[in-house]
C-alpha cells in the first residue's frame, strides 16, 4: 500500500503548501520516500502532475530518502533521484550514518542535506565516540556544500553542543513536538518560534 499512501501524502502536502502560500507563508515540507516508491516508474510523472494549477512549486518540497532505500537498487535509485532533483525538489539523506554506502553516493547524488541519525545525537553529551561521529559528519557535509540537520534533539545541552559544532539545524522535542497545521501556525506566531529559528 506504500505507493497509495505516498501519493496521498504528496497531495496533502501540496494542498497544505498552497494554503500557506495564500497566507504569505512560504514553508518547505519534507516527505519520506521508501525503496518501493523509488522502484515505481509512475513516481516522476505523478510528482510532475501535482504542480499543475497550484501555487505550490517543487522548491517547497524536500524528499527524504534513507541510505537503505537507495541501496536496494542503486542504479535505478540514482536515475530517479537525479530526475527528481532536476525538477527543483531538494533531496535529503535521512538517518545518515545507519547505512553502508553513503559516502560512495554523496559525490554522485544531488544531495542538499544530511540528517544525522538520532542514535548518534541523543547521547552526544556522554559518549565521546558519538561526539566525534557527529562532528566529523558536519565537517564532511559542509566541505561538500551540504546542509546538516541533527535528529533527536531533546535537551538544551545537546542543542548547545550542536550549535558549537556549527550544525545548520536541529529536529526534535527540544524545538517542538509534532504539530497539526493549525498548531504549527500558532507556534510560528509565538515568541518560541523566533527562538527555534535561532536553532543554529
Amino acid at each position: 500500500m506504500i505507493d497509495d499512501v505516498t501519493q496521498w501524502v504528496f497531495k496533502e502536502a501540496v494542498k497544505q503548501i498552497d494554503d500557506w502560500l495564500k497566507q504569505n507563508r512560504a514553508i518547505n515540507v519534507a516527505i519520506n520516500l521508501s525503496m518501493y516508491n523509488l522502484k515505481n516508474p509512475d513516481l516522476i510523472p505523478f510528482i510532475k502532475s501535482l504542480f499543475e494549477n497550484t501555487r505550490a512549486q517543487p522548491e517547497y518540497i524536500t524528499l527524504e530518502i534513507t541510505e537503505s532505500a537507495m541501496m536496494a537498487n542503486p542504479k535505478r535509485s540514482l536515475k530517479t533521484l537525479l530526475d527528481i532533483s532536476s525538477m527543483g525538489i531538494s533531496l535529503s539523506i535521512d538517518d545518515f550514518g545507519t547505512g553502508f554506502s553513503s559516502l560512495a553516493y554523496l559525490k554522485k547524488l544531488p544531495v542538499n542535506e544530511l540528517k544525522i541519525d538520532k542514535s548518534f545525537v541523543m547521547d552526544i553529551i556522554h559518549d565521546e565516540n558519538d561526539f566525534t561521529i557527529v562532528k566529523s559528519t558536519i565537517d564532511l557535509a559542509h566541505n561538500l556544500g551540504i546542509t546538516v540537520i541533527a535528529e533527536g534533539v531533546e535537551q538544551a545541552e545537546v542543542y548547545n553542543i550542536l550549535k558549537s559544532l556549527n550544525c545548520d539545524a536541529v529536529q526534535g522535542f527540544f524545538i517542538s513536538h509534532p504539530l497539526v497545521p493549525k498548531q504549527l501556525e500558532e507556534f510560528m506566531n509565538a515568541e518560541q518560534f523566533y527562538l527555534a529559528k535561532q536553532s543554529v
